[in-house]
């Protein structure tokens, strides 16, 4: 008779998954069930085989770095994907009258700018610094505290869960990175000037596509996802 994995052994190779520092649940059921598919493989060759010498072999298979290679794929690959997906919908957002929108918030925040150079020129990096510090600080607890939430409310941890918290979090970063190496208004050509601006709102449209497609779009896929795996599991 054809030797199958049980499923206390099925707990088992979950305990394995995880000690082994895989801390996404959706990535501990796909390498269980890799894991239990290879263990039977070998029983059909060797049904005397122990279940520990089976999974030993199979784990050998991944290499010296184990499951992190696995994991670091799959973050990439699901990563690249949103990326990619969100870059694509920030393009479709600029249409008419969309670009005339885009276009007046350009004007505003230039106008913004060279109005505080002119009329502020000691002062005007410090104020713009200001402001955006205020909002950065404003987004990262947003961020983190929905982050928190949405930990609590599910128990465990997944991986577009993560990929969703990475791509809301980096606009944030660029615009940090932008607040204190590129805001020099006080004595900034005006070529420099318009690229501030442009960037500005490159980001501010970024982040608003963000927030009212990807986001809802992504925690859409995660609740679907959810939903099949939790009933696999």
């Amino acid at each position: 008779m054809e030797r199958k994995i049980i499923q206390s052994e099925i707990e088992q190779l979950h305990r394995f998954v995880c000690k082994h520092y895989v801390e996404f649940y959706d990535v501990q059921l796909e390498l269980v069930d890799h894991l239990a598919n290879d263990i039977e493989a070998q029983w059909k060759e060797a049904p005397a085989l122990s279940f520990e010498v089976a999974l030993d072999c199979a784990f050998k298979k991944f290499g010296i770095f184990g499951f992190s290679d696995v994991v670091e794929q799959k973050v990439n690959k699901l990563s690249s994907a949103y990326y990619k997906k969100s870059f694509h919908l920030l393009l479709d957002f600029f249409t008419i009258p969309k670009i005339l929108i885009s276009t007046a918030l350009f004007l505003v925040i230039y106008i913004l700018f060279q109005y505080l150079s002119d009329t502020y020129a000691l002062y005007a990096n410090e104020i713009i610094k200001g402001v955006f510090m205020g909002l950065l600080v404003v987004q990262f607890i947003q961020l983190i505290r929905k982050k928190i939430k949405r930990k609590k409310e599910s128990q465990t941890q997944w991986l577009l869960d993560s990929v969703l918290y990475s791509l809301e979090i980096w606009p944030y970063y660029l615009m940090f990175t932008l607040v204190f190496h590129s805001f020099l208004l006080a004595r900034t050509s005006t070529i420099l000037l318009v690229l501030q601006a442009f960037f500005v709102t490159a980001i501010i449209l970024y982040v608003y596509v963000l927030k009212v497609i990807v986001v809802p779009l992504i925690e859409k896929d995660l609740e679907q996802q959810k939903k099949q795996l939790t009933l696999i599991g």
